[in-house]
């Protein structure tokens, strides 16, 4: 079973397309799927478009570090109360959620 999952895991690796600065494509992110989350929470469905993120900071959790939510979309699902939210990406850039 790893090394199936292995093997998928390389191959949407290498069928990646970059676009923006820091977007890596659908559903899959260099640094491994596990380590980012990347499904909405609730069941709501979220664009698929997502950042290759480290981490995450909103002024509503005082700049605490969160998990490496792969969009906006995806952290408001999981954290409706959140505010002052950005994305801080692998390669030193952010994403400002405007919420």
């Amino acid at each position: 079973m790893a090394g199936l999952l292995m093997a998928v895991s390389i191959l949407l690796f290498m069928a990646i397309t970059p676009g923006l600065e820091g977007e890596i494509g659908v559903k899959a992110t260099s640094r491994g799927l596990q380590e980012q989350i990347g499904h909405a929470c609730g069941g709501l469905a979220c664009i698929e478009v997502y950042y290759d993120t480290a981490y995450a900071t909103c002024k509503s959790v005082n700049g605490t570090h969160l998990p490496a939510f792969t969009n906006c979309c995806v952290l408001r699902s999981c954290m409706p109360h959140a505010y002052g939210c950005i994305l801080h990406l692998n390669n030193g850039g952010e994403k400002s959620c405007g919420f």
